[in-house]
């Protein structure tokens, strides 16, 4: 009897154990993930990984999900993987990883929550009788440092205008010279880091310069008020003092007082 009571006390601690051990075995792998960007292709990814050791044999399928941008890829991977199709959207975003596969002959679930920062660069234009003044900010990022470069386009995609600026902070703006009436569109690129990590960022605007705030010059002296009328042309009004004309009122007046005293000592 009381052998009995012995082996059916050590079946329970097996039955009552494999949940344990199920659930360790279960936690002791995990999903580890990182944003980075590959400056080749000038795009975002999404990188991840098992906490698997190096001799460990690993395959199965990579889930990305993203309700948030209505996002969902499938890779075929082992210990780690790319998903290389986020894209470029700036913000903070949660997605949802999944592996299904074999880990040392053994079937794995495994799911983890993902959440990264993706910068991004703002591009404002404002058209003006003054010229057109373009600026830029970085979006979701700090400590940038590095090169803006503005550019205008007209609509033959012809450049009308191009500037390089060296500066530290995440924003930046330049004025150019007022543009003929028509449609443009203005180009920026950052390429510098990024809360010292490397990114290259672009973004544009269309705009339109409308008669009232184009450029009245010629295209030799383009963005310059004009501040009146130029030395050779003529005035409207109809008399004016010229140094000629005083220098005669001058002379007939002086030849007017030296005849009368000469005419008085007669």
């Amino acid at each position: 009897m009381r052998k009995g009571w012995i082996i059916f006390f050590a079946l329970w601690l097996v039955v009552a154990a494999l949940p344990f051990s199920h659930g360790r075995a279960q936690d002791a792998y995990s999903i580890r993930c990182s944003v980075g960007f590959d400056e080749q292709s000038e795009r975002y990814y999404v990188y991840a990984r098992l906490t698997v050791g190096s001799g460990d044999q690993v395959e199965g399928s990579w889930y990305y999900f993203d309700r948030e941008h209505n996002q969902s890829f499938r890779e075929i991977g082992d210990g780690d993987v790319s998903f290389l199709k986020i894209g470029n959207d700036a913000g903070k975003t949660t997605a949802r990883l999944k592996f299904d596969g074999i880990i040392n002959r053994k079937p794995y679930i495994l799911e983890e929550d993902c959440t990264f920062t993706r910068e991004g660069i703002r591009l404002q234009v404002t058209p003006s009788h003054e010229g057109i003044r373009a600026s830029g900010e970085i979006l979701y990022g700090g400590q940038a440092a590095g090169k803006w470069h503005f550019q205008v386009f007209d609509q033959q995609g012809q450049e009308k205008a191009s500037v390089w600026l060296w500066q530290n902070g995440e924003t930046a703006t330049r004025r150019f010279e007022a543009l003929p009436p028509g449609t443009y569109q203005a180009q920026l690129t950052f390429d510098g880091t990024i809360n010292g990590d490397r990114r290259i960022l672009r973004d544009a605007d269309s705009f339109q310069v409308s008669p009232e705030n184009a450029s009245t010059n010629s295209e030799d002296d383009a963005g310059v008020a004009d501040s009146g009328p130029k030395p050779s042309q003529s005035s409207s009004n109809p008399f004016s003092f010229t140094p000629f004309v005083i220098f005669s009122v001058v002379a007939l007046g002086a030849g007017i007082i030296i005849w009368v005293i000469i005419d008085r000592k007669m």
